[in-house]
């Protein structure tokens, strides 16, 4: 992270969010080393949240599956990048983005893989340096 313009954003020195063709692809590049490279529970996590678990409740979704889908994610998926309102991390920025994916619904007979439209909001939160990824969102979208 040091050096690179996330970081500056993070430190507050660009005070303006915006998605400039250079922050998403550093912010794509950071998530997929992080999940290639990483260890869900450890380097990655994703946050033990309602919304979250109905996901995994509602269709069939595990985590290698969820590591597949932050892998495909691309530039075109990220939609924005927000400073997080989350009170114990004022200054860290959040990248919001979303993906339409085909899942099968759990609890259904006779049915077939369905559109899903996932909402998913991740930050490296500033106090790890970009060591630690957290996944605060990764759910159905609510549009």
């Amino acid at each position: 992270w040091e050096g690179c313009l996330l970081s500056r954003i993070a430190k507050g020195e660009v005070l303006a969010v915006t998605l400039s063709d250079e922050v998403k692809k550093v912010a794509i590049v950071n998530l997929h080393r992080m999940i290639r490279d990483g260890t869900l529970g450890e380097d990655y996590t994703i946050a033990n949240r309602d919304k979250n678990r109905q996901l995994r409740l509602d269709y069939y979704i595990n985590d290698d599956k969820i590591k597949e889908i932050l892998l495909g994610l691309q530039l075109s998926n990220l939609v924005k990048a927000e400073k997080s309102n989350n009170g114990a991390h004022p200054d860290d920025i959040v990248f919001i983005f979303k993906k339409r994916i085909r899942l099968m619904p759990r609890w259904q007979e006779n049915v077939d893989y369905q559109d899903v439209n996932l909402y998913i909001k991740i930050t490296w939160p500033k106090e790890s340096d970009g060591a630690v990824m957290f996944i605060i969102s990764f759910h159905e979208d609510e549009i």
